[in-house]
């Protein structure tokens, strides 16, 4: 009997000794898959860069892309053990991005973002639409309002064609115009000249798309690209390693943003900057583009290329036409472009003398990077508790993106028939007076306005009362440094006598399935992917 006992209670023993080795390892992959490749995690040296870090402006607002998969649920993060010193550096996790050429889902790791003044981040998501998952875009908006507000119809076309008067001096940036929602209708403002500033890039307003409406964002100041904060390497994850219950994953591979300018582009159709080796012409194809071509082609505006035209062109006079050149030269020579994977840059640099290979790592581990002596950001270590308080943050974000879910689905929400008198005083626009001239005549050209565009007055703006977003800022909010932010510039009042084209773009363009059917020549692995898909967890 006591044989029996013992024997029992000896492999309860083993059986524990396994569980906690296997455990023990388990935590081990979750922590160090950010520096070391295998064949279940990669991290990667190309593709999007986080909304929340930096976005570029369309000057036409469209829905984001379409993919015909649905996303898997988010991954855990855990904030990483340094941060950008300062009281205004927040965590802002994650999200799942469509990757074409794996037709599949990579992950764009959180960052550390050192937070524009004055705002707060409402963050993007995936939604069920009629033909697949939709990406609706985030956006900064201003951090002292309680309230959304959402204009059911589409801006008309934008009527921006660059500066229409000289520039005061060469310290002087153009900022585009756009339409403004004014006495029920849209009139034009004129764009403006903006003061340039060395850390500090100028955000136009503009609107951004949302299946509940568009929602109009004033002009703010953001910091410089390589103050903004700390950008990660995004990773590809397969569904076996992050499914596994208690599986966290904290980013440790930093993406340079003093190389990112070099190997910058801007999509089309997900809205996003990407970097990395995108100088393929399949990728001219699928309306990926340089950055530097972005404003050429009418396509919106890019404020970061055009502090960056300011800042560097002041010094060298050649730069905007190194970049075209840089880049041509990348199309045509392929060991000259960047390598697509961290490990592939690891094995690079192994075999390539180190001044031929420096401009090519735009990869580095987070804890050689923050050592760097001429970092225009400095870092500190953070304990656990500091650690968890700012992953905390992140989750709440996460809840606070479940709730924005709800508002702008429920398109019948109470504040439809409040005035949109605060809206105009917000864009500065003149308001409507009782004791105007031709007041009938006003009020009949917007009747038929209103009746031509098939929508009742109050369904024209919608406000919506939101709960603040965990992460803000203060208006005037000192890094510590003496770097205040910079006067809101004058912005001209809108035009009343300017109107839209008479011919208007299409309410909604048809976006493109991404998500296509793979070959027959797939891997076995995502033949296995796809036969596990409904096990997945939804975060939707």
């Amino acid at each position: 009997m006591k044989c029996k006992c013992l024997t029992k209670l000896i492999c309860m023993v083993i059986v524990g000794i396994i569980v906690m080795l296997y455990e023990g390892s388990f935590v081990a992959i979750a922590q160090e898959v950010t520096s070391n490749d295998n064949s279940d995690v990669e991290v990667l040296t190309r593709g999007p860069v986080h909304e929340a870090f930096a976005e570029p402006q369309d000057y036409n607002a469209a829905k984001g892309i379409i993919v015909a998969e649905e996303p898997p649920a988010a991954i855990e993060e855990v904030a990483p053990d340094e941060k950008p010193e300062g009281d205004n550096v927040e965590w802002i996790p994650g999200y799942w991005s469509w990757d074409t050429d794996r037709n599949d889902f990579i992950w764009i790791s959180g960052i550390w973002r050192v937070l524009p003044p004055g705002r707060s981040w409402v963050p993007g998501y995936w939604t069920a639409a009629d033909d697949g998952w939709a990406w609706t875009p985030g956006f900064w908006m201003s951090a002292e309002s309680d309230e959304v507000q959402y204009i059911s119809q589409q801006p008309p076309e934008s009527l921006e064609v660059g500066p229409s008067t000289p520039t005061p001096s060469p310290d002087y940036l153009w900022a585009p115009g756009c339409w403004i929602y004014s006495n029920d209708r849209f009139a034009w403002r004129p764009g403006h000249w903006v003061t340039a500033r060395a850390y500090w890039v100028w955000m136009p307003s503009h609107y951004v798309w949302t299946p509940r409406g568009y929602v109009f964002i004033e002009g703010y100041w953001d910091w410089s690209l390589e103050r903004r904060g700390v950008l990660f390497a995004p990773i590809y994850i397969r569904h076996r390693v992050y499914a596994r219950p208690g599986y966290f994953y904290s980013p440790s591979i930093v993406i340079q943003t003093s190389f990112l300018s070099a190997y910058l582009f801007i999509s089309l159709d997900s809205h996003h900057y990407y970097f990395g080796d995108y100088y393929d012409d399949e990728y001219l194809r699928r309306g990926i583009h340089p950055w530097f071509t972005y404003d050429q082609h009418h396509h919106g505006y890019d404020p970061i290329f055009t502090h960056h035209r300011w800042n560097y062109g002041r010094k060298d006079s050649h730069w905007e036409k190194n970049m075209q050149d840089d880049y041509d030269f990348r199309r045509k020579n392929k060991d000259s472009r960047p390598a697509r994977t961290y490990s592939e840059q690891v094995k690079f640099a192994e075999r390539a003398p180190e001044k031929g290979h420096k401009n090519l790592m735009i990869g580095a581990p987070l804890n050689e990077f923050s050592k760097q002596k001429d970092a225009p950001i400095r870092f500190i270590k953070i304990d656990s508790k500091q650690r968890d308080s700012m992953s905390g943050k992140g989750k709440d974000l996460r809840k606070f993106k479940d709730e924005r879910v709800k508002w702008e689905s429920n398109k019948q929400d109470e504040g439809k028939n409040k005035s949109n008198k605060n809206l105009q005083e917000q864009q500065g626009l003149p308001i409507k007076q009782p004791k105007e001239t031709n007041i009938s005549k006003q009020k009949n050209a917007k009747s038929k306005e209103i009746k031509d565009s098939g929508k009742s007055e109050s369904e024209i703006i919608q406000r919506v009362k939101i709960p603040r977003s965990p992460i803000f800022s203060n208006p005037n909010h000192d890094s510590g440094k003496g770097e205040k932010p910079p006067n809101v510039p004058e912005i001209p009042k809108p035009d009343l006598n300017i109107h839209p084209k008479s011919s208007q773009r299409e309410n909604s363009k048809q976006e493109p399935i991404l998500n296509k059917a793979p070959s027959d020549g797939r891997s076995q692995d995502n033949k296995d992917k796809q036969g596990d898909k409904k096990s997945r967890n939804r975060d939707n």
